[in-house]
């Protein structure tokens, strides 16, 4: 997913974009701690594309959330569509560390 919201990170001080395909290996690298954070703040993923890898990161104490700070669901009667974007993290300091500054590039909806 490369696009010019997720380019709006470049500007940021100690943090590095690590550009790979797929929303599953995207939150995979976080559960393997090989990256801190998976921020994708648009939409473009669906929720096929999430589920298994926040039931892993969530069972080690991650989470993965939309851009609003919303915890994303899976019942069925939500969209099939992750149209609030996502935040993946394992560790929540690192998304404490980073969302002031994600809440000025993406504003909550």
């Amino acid at each position: 997913h490369n696009n010019a919201e997720v380019d709006k990170l470049t500007t940021l001080d100690n943090v590095s974009i690590f550009r790979t395909g797929g929303c599953g290996h995207k939150i995979m690298r976080i559960v393997m701690e090989m990256d801190d954070l998976y921020v994708f703040p648009t939409p473009g993923t669906k929720k096929w594309d999430s589920c298994s890898g926040h039931a892993i990161l969530r069972a080690m104490g991650g989470e993965v959330l939309d851009r609003s700070g919303n915890q994303v669901t899976y019942d069925p009667t939500a969209s099939h569509k992750n149209s609030n974007g996502l935040i993946c993290y394992l560790h929540k300091k690192y998304y404490d560390g980073i969302k002031e500054k994600l809440d000025v590039f993406y504003p909550k909806l």
